[in-house]
């Protein structure tokens, strides 16, 4: 096999988690007697942490704020995301079967997601029932996050990489493209996430676009 460790984005790329991030959205926009957020809207807002999504979503309604304000309709967010993140949420279809079969063959499978660090664990433990990934990444403290490599150089340290050539990375945006060249990493792109295949196939042409996880599959096993 050419690769040694597969490490996935989550949102989009594992697990639809968009219903329940607009339902997130949608609370906030009710407090401020704004139109709602359509689900294909909500696609287009996330990629970057939820605080930048929610900013999306305002900046559409050209609703004004500062950063203060800014922060204060974050924590309500994140309050009631944190309280309803998998009410909607369901993996992919082929998802959690891949991921066996990837474990079967001796792969190594992490994830490195845009979503808070504690967040994305509790997603991923409870949609793929408590699924051992080798490990998971998600947003620290100090906010950085993709397209930044932080969390790859914190994945191969734990992992103890030594070729960057045995490591492939599969997201859904232009966020996790900009990461795999930032980490130096060959990289896939699925089109049934939350960007939509004509704007990904803009990137690179169609050699790095997945379709299924049956063509995942096809390529890694």
């Amino acid at each position: 096999m050419k690769y040694d460790y597969v490490i996935f984005d989550l949102d989009g790329t594992l697990v639809d988690t968009s219903p329940d991030i607009n339902a997130s959205i949608n609370f906030i926009l009710d407090k401020l007697n704004l139109p709602k957020s359509s689900l294909e809207q909500c696609k287009s807002y996330v990629g970057s942490g939820l605080k930048k999504t929610l900013s999306n979503a305002l900046d559409d309604r050209n609703y004004k704020y500062n950063e203060e304000q800014l922060e204060i309709l974050y924590k309500d967010f994140f309050a009631y995301y944190k309280e309803n993140p998998i009410d909607y949420s369901k993996p992919y279809d082929g998802a959690l079967s891949l991921l066996n079969k990837l474990k079967d063959k001796g792969l190594f499978v992490s994830v490195i997601s845009n979503k808070e660090d504690n967040l994305a664990r509790f997603v991923l433990s409870n949609m793929f029932n408590n699924f051992k990934f080798n490990s998971i990444w998600g947003i620290k403290d100090d906010g950085i996050k993709k397209p930044d490599p932080i969390g790859y150089l914190w994945t191969k340290e734990k992992l103890n990489i030594k070729d960057d050539s045995k490591v492939l990375f599969i997201g859904d945006s232009k966020v996790d493209r900009q990461f795999a060249l930032n980490s130096k990493l060959d990289y896939r792109l699925v089109t049934w996430g939350f960007v939509p295949k004509e704007v990904l196939s803009n990137l690179d042409g169609n050699s790095r676009l997945v379709d299924s996880y049956k063509d995942l599959e096809k390529e890694l096993l």
